[in-house]
């Protein structure tokens, strides 16, 4: 199915790349299940922020073997998480920016 194809391709993404942590915004869905999390990856920590309108929410994921959420935040048109590395202790923030979903929140 398409939905299935779009999740082995994130899923294939961070494993080709690498990656550490990501953030994927306009999600187009109203939740996520931990079945599709693991299936996006196992060894990452999600965080969900739910979205108004068509768009979806924002989903922010951190590889646990390197780092840990220790905390979120939403601002108007950001959200964050607060992340910690596990071998340096350094703590810094990860942020997803996006625009207003509405025409009249638009410039």
């Amino acid at each position: 199915s398409n939905k299935a194809s779009r999740v082995k391709c994130v899923a294939d993404f961070i494993v080709n790349n690498n990656i550490s942590f990501m953030g994927l915004q306009e999600t187009k869905k109203e939740m996520f299940s931990e079945a599709m999390l693991k299936a996006i990856n196992p060894s990452f920590s999600w965080h969900w922020l739910p979205a108004f309108g068509t768009a979806g929410g924002i989903l922010i994921g951190v590889k646990d073997s390197l780092m840990e959420i220790i905390g979120c935040q939403n601002f108007k048109f950001c959200f964050t998480v607060v992340i910690r590395n596990l071998v340096d202790k350094v703590v810094w923030r990860l942020g997803v920016v996006y625009g207003s979903p509405y025409e009249d929140g638009k410039q």
